[in-house]
C-alpha cells in the first residue's frame, strides 16, 4: 500500500506541473481552467437489456466533445453494453484511477496512456485481454505494431490502443512566405538536420519584427521532455539499461540533445519563460511552434491562422524517431469479476478502435492501420502530412519509474530552460534522479 500511496503522491506533482503546459501538453492534459465532466455522457434514457458499463476518462474541450459523441453513438447502436461515462478534469483522473483500482472499487472501462501500463500491470490492476479479443473477433494485427509492443506484457495484452499522439512542428505559412522561407512546395525551406534547422531560424529571427520570435514552444510542464526524448532517440538513445536496472543517460546522445535545445534557448531562437507557446502561435506572433498533433483543432479555430502541420523533423540522422504515446483503453480489475460485463466491455473497446475516424477530429492517428490508409482520415486537412510519423513514434520505455521520471525531468528542464543549469548539471541530475529512482524501485 505505501507503493501506492508513494505512486498516487507523485501523480498529483506530475499533473501540477503539467498543468503549467497548457495546449502544449499531450491531450488528457489540457489548459488550467478546462472544463471536465464528471457527468454521464447523453444518451438514450432506457438501457435496454444491454449490460450496463461505467467508463472514466480525462479527455475535456474538443477531445470530450468528440468523445461524447462517440459514446452517444456506441449507445444508440445495436451494441451489447450500454456505457455510462465519466470525465474527470485532468490534474484529478490519474489519482482517482490508481486509488480506484488499488481498493478495486474501479470503473468497468478506462482510459490509460500507453506510457502508463507497465506500471498499472506491475501492480496488478488490469485484466488481460487476449482472450475476449479472439472471443470478439479482434485481431492484433489491424493495429500498428509499435502499439501492440507498446501493450504487451509477459505474453499477453492489457490494453486496446485507439491513437497514437506524437510531436509536431506547426509553421505560419503567412510569416514565412512573406520572409521568403518556403520552398517550391510551400514548405519549409532547411535539410532536415541540426546545422541547416538552425540557419534556418536564425535567417527567420533576422526577418521578425519587434517581440514575435521564431519559435514557440511551452517552457514549463512535459513540452520540453517531449522534445528532448526526441532528440536523444533520433540518436538510438536509451533512457535504461536492457535489464532495467541502471540509467544510461551519462552519454554523448544526452549531451547532443541537451546541447542542442540549449543552443536554441541561448539563441532566442526558442526563446524561455513561455507560459502557453500554443498561445503565442495562435497569436501570429511565432514563426513556428514546437507541439503535437493535439494542437491542431485549437490551430484550426483560430481566426486568421494560415499554419501547415508537419513531422518533427530529424535533428539527429542516425534513425528516425519523435517522441509519442497513446490513448488505451483498459480493463481494471474488479473484486468480482463478471464474464458478462468483461464480454461487453470487450464490445464497447472493440467498437471504439473500429471507429477512430470520428476520434481522428482532434488530430490524432488511429491505431488500425486500414483507417490510417483510408481516403476518409487522408482527406481531413493536415494528417496526410504527418500521419505516417506515426510509426516510428517512440514511447518511453516500459518501466515503473515512468511516473517519477516525468516529475523529476520537468523540473530538471525548466530550470535549464531559465538559466540555472548548463547543460552538464542538467545531465548529470537527469542520470543521478533517474538512477535513484531504479534502485528505490528494486
Amino acid at each position: 500500500m505505501k507503493k501506492i500511496i508513494s505512486v498516487v503522491l507523485v501523480m498529483i506533482l506530475v499533473v501540477s506541473l503539467a498543468a503549467c503546459a497548457g495546449q502544449d501538453s499531450a491531450p488528457g492534459a489540457p489548459a488550467p481552467g478546462a472544463p471536465g465532466d464528471s457527468g454521464a455522457a447523453g444518451a438514450p434514457a432506457e438501457s435496454g437489456e444491454r449490460v450496463h458499463l461505467t467508463f472514466w476518462n480525462m479527455f475535456s474541450g474538443g477531445d470530450g466533445d468528440i468523445m461524447t459523441e462517440m459514446v452517444n453513438r456506441y449507445n444508440a447502436g445495436d451494441n451489447q453494453a450500454y456505457i455510462e461515462m465519466t470525465i474527470f478534469p485532468s490534474e484529478e483522473y490519474y489519482v482517482r484511477l490508481i486509488t480506484a483500482m488499488a481498493t478495486r472499487t474501479a470503473p468497468d472501462v478506462a482510459v490509460s496512456h500507453i506510457t502508463s501500463l507497465t506500471e498499472f500491470v506491475t501492480d496488478d490492476f488490469l485484466s488481460p485481454l487476449d482472450d475476449l479479443a479472439a472471443a470478439a473477433g479482434l485481431s492484433w494485427n489491424e493495429f500498428s505494431a509499435n502499439l501492440v509492443e507498446g501493450v504487451y506484457f509477459d505474453g499477453s495484452h492489457f490494453a486496446i490502443p485507439i491513437d497514437t499522439h506524437v510531436l509536431l512542428m506547426h509553421f505560419n505559412v503567412q510569416i514565412l512566405d512573406d520572409l521568403g522561407m518556403l520552398d517550391a512546395n510551400g514548405r519549409p525551406a532547411f535539410a532536415e538536420n541540426g546545422d541547416d534547422f538552425i540557419r534556418f531560424f536564425r535567417e527567420v529571427q533576422a526577418g521578425l519584427d519587434g517581440d514575435m520570435m521564431p519559435i514557440s514552444g511551452t517552457s514549463q510542464g512535459e513540452l520540453p521532455l517531449y522534445l528532448w526524448y526526441s532528440l536523444f532517440t533520433q540518436q538510438g538513445g536509451q533512457m535504461i539499461s536492457a535489464d532495467g536496472r541502471t540509467a544510461t543517460l551519462d552519454t554523448p546522445e544526452n549531451h547532443n540533445a541537451l546541447s542542442f535545445m540549449h543552443q536554441l534557448i541561448n539563441e532566442d531562437l526558442w526563446p524561455r519563460a513561455q507560459a502557453s507557446g500554443a498561445q503565442i502561435f495562435v497569436a501570429q506572433q511565432a514563426a513556428a511552434t514546437f507541439n503535437g498533433n493535439w494542437g491542431i483543432p485549437m490551430f484550426t479555430a483560430a481566426e486568421g491562422l494560415d499554419f501547415i502541420s508537419l513531422p518533427f523533423p530529424q535533428i539527429f540522422g542516425q534513425q528516425q524517431s519523435v517522441f509519442g504515446d497513446s490513448h488505451t483503453l483498459i480493463l481494471p480489475r474488479q473484486s468480482d469479476e463478471d464474464p458478462a460485463k468483461q464480454a461487453a466491455a470487450m464490445d464497447f473497446m472493440n467498437w471504439m478502435a473500429d471507429n477512430t475516424i470520428l476520434w481522428a477530429q482532434a488530430g490524432h492517428v488511429p491505431s488500425k492501420t486500414a483507417i490510417v490508409d483510408s481516403a476518409e482520415f487522408n482527406a481531413l486537412p493536415h494528417r496526410s502530412a504527418y500521419a505516417h510519423s506515426a510509426a516510428y513514434a517512440t514511447f518511453y520505455p516500459k518501466t515503473t519509474v515512468i511516473t517519477g521520471m516525468k516529475a523529476s525531468f520537468v523540473r530538471i528542464f525548466a530550470s535549464m530552460i531559465n538559466g540555472e543549469y548548463d547543460v552538464a548539471q542538467a545531465q548529470e541530475l537527469m542520470q543521478s534522479e533517474l538512477q535513484r529512482l531504479l534502485d528505490d524501485a528494486h
